[in-house]
């Protein structure tokens, strides 16, 4: 018998996220997706992925999915990490679209 559980060192990190009715869906799952790609950690192949989940009554249920090859340097951290970078972007985002028109 062969394990191969330990052969690949690959593991899909699943972070979900929920965004207000009123944001911009495809902004959201843009910036989820450079916070993923940017980050040190995750693996460029496979490509990350952001998804649409669902809808719930409060919001938008999206899911960041990106593989990583070292859990043993923790997952929280990483998911903290993406959902920070995540929201910076949209905090950027919000401020670039508040500016007066020149």
């Amino acid at each position: 018998m062969i394990n191969h559980s330990y052969s690949n060192r690959q593991v899909l990190m699943r972070i979900p996220v929920q965004i207000s009715y009123n944001s911009n869906l495809e902004t959201a799952m843009k910036l989820m997706l450079e916070a993923a790609r940017s980050h040190p950690r995750v693996l460029r192949e496979p490509a990350p992925a952001a998804l649409l989940t669902s809808f719930a009554d409060d919001g938008i249920k999206l899911e960041l999915m990106a593989w990583i090859e070292d859990p043993e340097r923790g997952k929280l951290n990483l998911q903290s990490d993406l959902k920070l970078g995540a929201l910076q972007g949209l905090c950027r985002q919000r401020d670039r679209d508040s500016l007066p028109a020149a």
